[in-house]
């Protein structure tokens, strides 16, 4: 609605009406007339303005996980100072916050769970790459995407470990338990599928070039790719 009114107001400036009266061109009578932009924003959002090669795409990919390694590297100082000791009376006298904040957990639990949302991103583009049922012709498993369903329980411990983070009272966190168990578990989950995932399913991967090119010459982005170099040379005869 307030892209609807900035238009608005802009087709108004130039008819040299007066800014915020709607009129003569309103937000809704005119400018969301036919169609809405509700209809339109939420698929083309996720076109691809001019055509990508797989370079560029896998790139995107390759910065997440760098991304993810120095999220992760960057929480380690703050997991690594442990409080030690204890209160008797729960008066909070001659103790450390830390035995009651745990924040460092769950912010090195968070870059996990970045971790495990972008490799099941990643496992949703890749194509079925096993044989498939035996008994169900076209029927494909694609089990190393699926274990990606791991990612489920890392939101839920996810869940958990925010929860153990928001307590602390008395300054004393009895959630810690609970919170090193999740994050141990999303290490582990993590660590496992990783290897299986880059080992059986990303390690070989090939581009399908056939289908590429087919794509590649049906496409009128391609002119996009030649319109500057089409340009320099109009220039240069006008010169």
């Amino acid at each position: 609605m307030n892209v609807n009114e900035v238009i608005s107001n802009c087709a108004i400036e130039i008819l040299g009406g007066k800014l915020g009266t709607k009129n003569p061109v309103h937000p809704n009578d005119h400018v969301n007339k036919s169609p809405s932009s509700n209809d339109t924003y939420s698929c083309n959002a996720y076109c691809y303005a001019i055509p990508l090669t797989l370079e560029q795409g896998f790139s995107a990919y390759l910065q997440q996980i760098d991304n993810a390694i120095v999220r992760v590297e960057n929480s380690l100082p703050r997991v690594y100072k442990l409080a030690a000791g204890g209160i008797a009376v729960k008066i909070g006298l001659n103790t450390h916050k830390a035995l009651a904040a745990h924040d460092s957990m769950v912010e090195a639990h968070g870059a996990l769970y970045v971790i495990a949302a972008f490799l099941t991103k990643y496992a949703l583009f890749l194509p079925e790459n096993e044989p498939g049922s035996s008994i169900m012709p076209g029927n494909v498993y694609p089990t190393q995407c699926e274990a990606l369903t791991i990612a489920a329980q890392i939101s839920g411990n996810q869940v958990a470990v925010t929860v153990g983070g928001l307590n602390g009272h008395f300054e004393l966190n009895v959630f810690k338990p609970m919170m090193v168990r999740n994050v141990l578990q999303s290490i582990q989950l993590l660590a496992d599928e990783s290897r299986s995932f880059a080992e059986h399913c990303v390690l070989g991967i090939d581009a399908n070039r056939g289908h590429i090119e087919k794509l590649f010459r049906k496409s009128l982005m391609i002119i996009k790719l030649t319109e500057q170099k089409f340009t320099i040379f109009h220039l240069k005869i006008l010169m």
